[in-house]
């Protein structure tokens, strides 16, 4: 376990070990979780599974004057945090038209547009995630989620993903691209 590692590191090292049998003990029979908790951070704060689905629609076609595609997408994707619910939607439509308006001359246009929601606690936003990462990935087993009152502990960020607020953001994008295409000669194209 990872206390009997960090006594080997200390013992490398010509220093005392951290765990006495006492404090070994308390961590295997879990007889005081206050002080000598057993604690998988990351899988306290992520480890649900999280329910995602993706519909998808496109059509083709065309004949000798023209072709055109469409498709549209949609994604619903709930997130992996335990205590604090995010989740992301994307919608995107694409369009594309080809249409030869004489032997020489033919016109495309494509077109792609895209929204896309996110919603989390407002905690785990910019640079408040990368701290609780950072911290989560480095903690000592030992630190327990809650307090003998059963309040989160400080270091446990659950609080702050519970009670913190929301963080909503909602993005567009529009792509539009039109291109003429001039055939003067055979096997000469001009964009």
């Amino acid at each position: 376990n990872w206390a009997l590692i960090r006594n080997e590191a200390m013992a490398y090292a010509n220093r005392d070990a951290t765990y006495d049998d006492a404090a070994l003990q308390k961590l295997r029979d879990g007889s005081d979780p206050d002080h000598y908790a057993n604690t998988d951070w990351l899988d306290e704060h992520f480890g649900k599974t999280a329910f995602a689905q993706e519909h998808n629609i496109s059509a083709t076609g065309g004949n000798d004057k023209y072709d055109f595609y469409f498709s549209g997408n949609l994604l619903s994707q709930e997130g992996i945090l335990r205590w604090g619910d995010d989740s992301q939607h994307r919608y995107t439509i694409n369009a594309k038209i080809n249409v030869n308006l004489t032997k020489w001359l033919s016109f495309g246009y494509s077109t792609r547009w895209y929204r896309g929601n996110y919603d989390a606690p407002s905690f785990v936003s910019n640079y408040a995630s990368n701290e609780m990462y950072h911290n989560i990935a480095r903690y000592w087993p030992i630190i327990p989620t809650h307090d003998p009152n059963g309040y989160p502990v400080v270091e446990s960020f659950i609080d702050g993903m519970q009670n913190g607020g929301r963080f909503k953001t909602t993005e567009d994008k529009l792509d539009q691209q039109f291109a003429f295409r001039i055939h003067p000669l055979e096997g000469l194209n001009i964009n």
